[in-house]
């Protein structure tokens, strides 16, 4: 199998890529599509920098889990003072240095690459993938794989409107997490954290197959791990509940409310309570929690109160995000079909 073959195997799923990184590291070498001494090269090279500068080594076992484009150099930079247990205003400097000096170093070695404007950091696939090589020949890998997973749970945020450029920049980095749910009770709290936050901006993009697939997994691993009446389980619920709605699987996102409508009233009502004091009545995050309120009191057919919220959520949208934005219009259509069934409901009791 040449290098480029199992470079497509890699990326395949997570079976192959354990299948592949327990393979004997000499049938790389004898691909002929590469020089007999690059791998062998970069492994040298892998150890020597372990030796020479372990933290730097250790920056380049996290940068191998990112995609390889992309990658923040805010979010590394978090790492790299986490691992140095910075907690002091005088230690910033030196860890500011500290890392500055991790990065050149594997940039010396040609193992990463930094944008023009200095704002994130690369690596060929091909180095990411003889890098997971190496770490798992150590035993390394789930380690890593963890730290991975828990930096992504402390950095990607959630699709409010102040973090959506962060988001754009973390989600392909998140992408890979999906299908790699986690073992352990703490890192599957973790797991669900990203899923919930990728859901979410996933939603705002209107990207509703996506977003159902990673909040419905997201809603599974927290009523298990954390039970069915805490906030970030129910935050999960209102994520998955409106990517339903907003595909018109109104049956769906009701039944996931089932026993959950008071804690939900509640923990909306709250969210919109302290956005109003600190963002205003018209910031999108206020309008966020506006609209959410306002789909949960439509599912529960309180439809006076629901037409006052969906007025004021779509009217806010229109005039912040404009008309053809993706939340306007699903707010638009969810006041719409409130509209229509509380016309029903009406002609019902005549």
């Amino acid at each position: 199998m040449t290098v480029a073959g199992y470079l497509i195997e890699f990326r395949k799923s997570n079976k192959k890529r354990e299948s592949l990184l327990n393979w004997d590291a000499g049938e790389l070498r004898r691909d002929d599509s590469a020089s007999n001494s690059v791998v062998t090269t970069w492994q040298m090279s892998f150890e020597q920098i372990r030796r020479e500068r372990r933290s730097a080594a250790d920056l380049l076992s996290l940068m191998s889990f990112f995609n390889p484009q992309g990658i923040p150099e805010s979010t590394l930079r978090r790492y790299s003072k986490d691992a140095a247990h910075v907690n002091a205003a005088e230690d910033e400097e030196e860890a500011n240095s500290r890392f500055a000096e991790d990065l050149d170093t594997l940039q010396a070695y040609s193992l990463v690459s930094i944008t023009a404007d200095n704002d994130a950091c690369e690596m060929h696939a091909l180095v990411q993938f003889c890098t997971q090589v190496w770490l798992s020949s150590s035993g390394n890998t789930e380690q890593w794989e963890q730290r991975f997973l828990v930096l992504m749970a402390q950095e990607m945020p959630n699709g409010e409107y102040k973090n959506w450029r962060k988001c754009q920049q973390l989600l392909p980095h998140a992408e890979p997490l999906y299908d790699s749910e986690p073992v352990s009770q703490e890192a599957q709290k973790a797991w669900a954290q990203v899923l919930t936050n990728a859901a979410w901006y996933l939603w705002i993009k209107g990207s509703y197959a996506a977003a159902q697939a990673v909040a419905a997994k997201a809603v599974i691993t927290r009523e298990r791990v954390l039970g069915l009446s805490k906030n970030e389980t129910l935050t999960s619920v209102a994520i998955l509940a409106l990517v339903l709605q907003d595909q018109g699987k109104y049956e769906d996102a009701e039944k996931l409310y089932q026993g959950k409508y008071e804690d939900a009233e509640k923990l909306n009502r709250r969210a919109l309570e302290g956005r109003e004091k600190e963002l205003g009545e018209h910031h999108p995050d206020t309008l966020t929690s506006v609209y959410c309120l306002a789909f949960l009191l439509h599912t529960l057919r309180r439809y006076a109160e629901a037409t006052e919220l969906y007025q004021r959520a779509y009217n806010g949208y229109t005039q912040q995000l404009g008309p053809k934005h993706p939340t306007s219009i699903a707010c638009r259509n969810h006041f719409a079909a409130l509209q229509r069934e509380a016309l029903h409901a009406r002609l019902g009791k005549e």
